[in-house]
């Protein structure tokens, strides 16, 4: 288990650095795009929690329908 975090820490560390270095040092037209995508992880972390949620909780979420059906109430949004 410590070894996979510290294979995929050293990979992910190279990588950042070959982008950043990518990035920096040269003006290709697709410099906006590369930016764009090296930002994608900061973005969706945030977006798939919120999904989760929403998929636990919302109005027929699984959580929100079980336990209404266990207390024998109508399943409402409880976000």
């Amino acid at each position: 288990m410590v070894i996979n975090s510290l294979v995929l820490g050293v990979l992910s560390a190279a990588l950042g650095l070959a982008l950043a270095l990518l990035v920096a040092r040269t003006d290709f037209r697709t410099t906006r795009l590369r930016r764009a995508i090296s930002i994608l992880p900061i973005i969706t972390q945030s977006f798939v929690v919120g999904v989760a949620i929403l998929v636990l909780f919302g109005r027929s979420g699984v959580v929100t329908v079980e336990v209404a059906e266990w207390l024998g109430i109508r399943p409402t949004c409880w976000i």
